[in-house]
């Protein structure tokens, strides 16, 4: 059978926009936890926590407070870093724009926990089993962010820890940085620092900037720079 030109050509073309995402979309998933399991962490949690099979199973955080009802996956507008750099760059130094998404975390089987496992954190006197254990936690959270061509996005992330690995900078947003406060009358007080680009590759997805957004990154920025911060290219640093 002959087929013309014309319908090769189409054909080709059909093909590659199944092969190819499109500029925009929306991930399939309607939850979180099903998004981290088959898209951020295709492989399992193995990579991320130690004796993962003896999780008991993942729960909603009491930690984390939601301002508002976070969106799904699925309802994330999902679209491509728009420039041959590929990094990103924080809008501003400080946490303001920072959000929450999701937060669950679980607990380890200790009877069967082994003694050397990363996850415990107490073995019992007759070195049989574990007394105590960490928790595992696992976080989505966003922020906005620039590329080198003057596009602004939000940037979504997966954050995943052992209660007894956390420290100031785990949920920090990406690419800020804090720093003990000088002289503070406070003990533990910190103070934000310089600012550096992120990878793209460290980011779950980049969707547009949301309803707020645009002013809010005018007003912090404006906010830095007549406080403490200069500008050096993209990023924040301490005058």
């Amino acid at each position: 059978m002959r087929i013309s030109l014309l319908a090769l050509v189409l054909i080709s073309a059909c093909a590659r926009v199944t092969q190819e995402r499109g500029p925009s979309s929306s991930p399939r998933q309607t939850d979180w936890q099903t998004y981290i399991r088959e898209e951020a962490l295709p492989g399992g949690f193995d990579d991320v926590f130690p004796d993962t099979n003896l999780l008991k199973g993942w729960q909603a955080s009491s930690e984390v407070v939601f301002d508002k009802k976070p969106p799904m996956p699925n309802q994330l507008n999902e679209v491509p870093l728009d420039c041959r750099d590929k990094r990103l760059w924080p809008t501003h130094p400080q946490q303001y724009t920072k959000e929450y998404l999701h937060a669950v975390y679980a607990n380890y089987d200790t009877h069967k926990l082994p003694l050397n496992s990363g996850a415990c954190l107490r073995p019992n006197p007759t070195r049989r089993y574990c007394i105590q254990s960490t928790w595992a936690n696992m976080i989505v959270m966003s922020d906005t962010f620039q590329d080198a061509c003057g596009h602004s996005y939000r940037g979504y992330w997966l954050v995943t820890f052992l209660d007894s690995d956390e420290s100031m900078g785990t949920l920090l947003s990406k690419g800020r940085t804090v720093y003990p406060k000088a002289n503070s009358q406070f003990p533990g007080d910190f103070e934000e620092g310089q600012t550096y680009p992120v990878p793209e590759k460290d980011f779950l997805l980049l969707t547009p900037l949301r309803a707020g957004d645009t002013a809010n990154i005018k007003k912090f920025k404006d906010m830095a720079l007549a406080q403490r911060y200069r500008m050096n290219g993209r990023e924040f640093v301490t005058r």
